[in-house]
C-alpha cells in the first residue's frame, strides 16, 4: 500500500510538467503564427500597395494621354475653324469685289447706252448709221436681196437702198431694232446687223478691256 502511495505524487509531477512543456509549446506555437500571419498581412498590404500605385500611375498615364490628345484634337481643330474663317473672308471678300467690278462694268455699259440712245434721237447720224449697218450686212452678196428693218426705220431703208442702187425688197419685222437683218440667196443666207447684235458679240471683248482700263 506504502509503494502505490508514493507513486501518485510522482505521477502528478510529471504530468504538471508534460502540462507546461505543453503550454510552452503551444504559445511557442501562438507566437509563430502571429508572426506567420503578420508577415503574410505585410505581404498582401505591401502586394496591394504596390498594385494600387501602379494602378494609379497607370491611371494618371492614361489622364495624361487623353489630356493630350484632347489637346491636340482642340488645336486641330482650332487650326481647321481658323483655316475655314479665313477661307470664308476670302471667298467673300472676292465675291464682294467682283460684285464691285460687276457693277462698275454694268455702269460703264449703262453710259455706253445712254449715248446711243442720244445718238439715236439724232437723225443726221442716225441715217449715217443705218447706212453703214446695211452696207456691212451686205457684203459681197448680189442679187435680190430682203432687208428687214424697224417700223420707224422703213422709209430710212428705203432710201438708203435706193442710194445705194440695191435689187432689194424693204420689208419691216417687229423682232429687228436700230439696225437691219438681210435675206441672201432666197433666204438661205441671213445676216443681223444691228446695235444690239453687235454690242453683245462684242460684250465679252469690251468686258475684258473695260476691265483692263479700271484696274489694269
Amino acid at each position: 500500500m506504502k509503494m502505490g502511495t508514493s507513486a501518485f505524487p510522482e505521477q502528478r509531477v510529471v504530468s504538471s510538467e508534460v502540462r507546461a512543456i505543453a503550454m510552452g509549446m503551444d504559445s511557442e506555437l501562438i507566437r509563430l503564427l502571429e508572426v506567420e500571419a503578420q508577415a503574410e498581412r505585410e505581404r498582401i498590404l505591401g502586394e496591394a500597395r504596390q498594385q494600387a500605385e501602379e494602378i494609379l500611375s497607370r491611371a494618371r498615364e492614361e489622364a495624361a494621354r487623353l489630356r493630350a490628345e484632347h489637346q491636340k484634337r482642340l488645336e486641330e481643330e482650332l487650326s481647321l475653324a481658323r483655316v475655314r474663317a479665313r477661307s470664308t473672308a476670302t471667298l467673300q471678300a472676292s465675291s464682294l469685289i467682283l460684285q464691285a467690278k460687276d457693277r462698275a462694268i454694268e455702269e460703264v455699259f449703262r453710259t455706253a447706252e445712254e449715248e446711243l440712245q442720244s445718238l439715236l434721237r439724232d437723225r443726221e447720224a442716225y441715217r449715217g448709221m443705218l447706212r453703214s449697218l446695211l452696207q456691212e450686212a451686205i457684203g459681197g452678196s448680189s442679187g435680190h436681196l430682203i432687208v428687214e428693218v424697224a417700223e420707224q426705220d422703213e422709209a430710212l431703208a428705203r432710201e438708203i437702198a435706193a442710194e445705194l442702187a440695191l435689187d432689194a425688197e424693204i420689208r419691216t419685222n417687229e423682232q429687228v431694232r436700230h439696225g437691219v437683218r438681210v435675206l441672201s440667196g432666197g433666204g438661205r443666207f441671213v445676216v443681223e446687223n444691228t446695235l444690239g447684235s453687235r454690242l453683245e458679240r462684242a460684250k465679252p471683248l469690251l468686258t475684258a478691256e473695260i476691265a483692263r482700263i479700271l484696274w489694269g
